[in-house]
């Protein structure tokens, strides 16, 4: 487990995915996710990475984080149960999945600041 700690005091309890079979897996088959929950996707290097939503059944946002530490593209609101490729529009090393609409709630976009802890 780790925390998100977003520059406005937003704070995400985050799993952590890493390994091949975690990066692939993601949230698929779940049915809910905590509201200040999310799983961070942790990359060999900066990229332009992409994800899909198959077997994904609730709406998420996929926050993109640079080396930086700095959000470089929000796509709020995935649709769940898509296989429509979703690629960031900036190199990032790292994507925070979190409940849709949660981003915009929290006021998190592009530039935000974020520190990862654990």
């Amino acid at each position: 487990m780790a925390l998100a700690v977003f520059d406005n005091g937003v704070t995400v309890q985050c799993e952590v995915a890493r390994t091949p079979a975690e990066l692939s897996r993601g949230l698929m088959c779940r049915a809910k996710l905590a509201p200040n929950a999310g799983m961070l996707f942790v990359y060999p290097a900066d990229g332009y990475w992409r994800a899909w939503m198959r077997n994904t059944y609730i709406p998420l946002d996929m926050i993109f984080i640079n080396q930086n530490m700095q959000v470089v593209d929000v796509i709020a609101n995935a649709q769940p149960l898509s296989e429509d490729l979703i690629e960031s529009t900036a190199p990032a090393r790292y994507m925070l999945e979190v409940n849709g609409g949660a981003a915009r709630r929290w006021g998190v976009g592009p530039w935000t600041r974020v520190r990862l802890i654990g």
